[in-house]
């Protein structure tokens, strides 16, 4: 018998939601240089906000982050859109949003992104897809 080999991709879909966000919570932990970062979405009622921190980059400068963490099979423009306003809506004194998705993003959804950045006054949208996540594993 032979042995052959198939690497397919990490179901991130699968997790309990509160185990995406543990392990969102785990890699973004050793992604960059934090002051402070809070999980804060295992409490509930967290605004969205599953995970919020502090980091410091290079020149000292700090930036406040707000992380939100969405186990989905798929996400579209719109679904993607109406989670951006509300975010923003929920929380105005944050400028950095990162959303750490459990599935593929389209051109689209990228493009969207952007375009709501500016139409909000967002300075960053950062987004993490499950090829992002499966990377830093």
């Amino acid at each position: 018998m032979k042995i052959t080999k198939t690497t397919n991709p990490i179901h991130f879909e699968d997790l309990d939601p509160m185990r995406f966000e543990d392990l969102a919570f785990n890699v973004l932990y050793r992604s960059k240089k934090w002051h402070s970062i809070n999980h804060l979405g295992r409490s509930g009622n967290d605004g969205g906000r599953d995970i919020d921190g502090t980091e410091i980059d290079e020149d000292s400068n700090i930036t406040r982050w707000l992380i939100q963490c969405k186990r989905y099979k798929k996400i579209g423009p719109k679904l993607l859109e109406s989670i951006v306003i509300d975010l923003n809506n929920k929380n105005p004194n944050f400028e950095y949003f990162h959303l750490i998705i459990s599935c593929p993003l389209s051109k689209t959804g990228f493009e969207k992104l952007e375009r709501l950045k500016v139409r909000l006054g967002i300075k960053e949208i950062l987004i993490w897809t499950n090829s992002h996540l499966e990377s830093m594993l």
